[in-house]
C-alpha cells in the first residue's frame, strides 16, 4: 500500500508542477502575459494538463511519463498480489 501511496504522490508532484515569474519580471510586465493555475488536480492520467504545465516549464515530458508508468505498475502489482492470497 506504501508504494501505491507513493506513486501516486509522485504522479501529482510531476502533474501539478507550474512555474512563476520573479517578482521583478513581474513588475516590469505590468502582471501582463501571467497565467495563473491555481487549479490542483489530484486524478493522476490527466495527461493533457501534466504535458501541458511541464512544456510550460521548460521540462520535457520524461518525468510524467516515468511516474505514470510506475504507479500503473504498481496498481497491476498489487492486483496480481491480491489475485494470489
Amino acid at each position: 500500500i506504501s508504494y501505491a501511496l507513493g506513486s501516486y504522490l509522485m504522479c501529482l508532484e510531476s502533474m501539478n508542477l507550474t512555474v512563476q515569474a520573479p517578482t521583478s519580471a513581474i513588475r516590469d510586465r505590468g502582471q501582463q502575459g501571467i497565467i495563473e493555475n491555481a487549479t490542483f488536480y489530484y486524478w493522476p492520467f490527466c495527461f493533457r494538463v501534466a504535458l501541458a504545465n511541464l512544456k510550460r516549464l521548460g521540462a520535457g515530458p520524461w518525468s510524467y511519463c516515468a511516474s505514470v508508468t510506475y504507479f500503473a505498475g504498481v496498481l497491476l502489482f498489487l492486483v496480481g498480489a491480491s489475485a494470489k492470497v
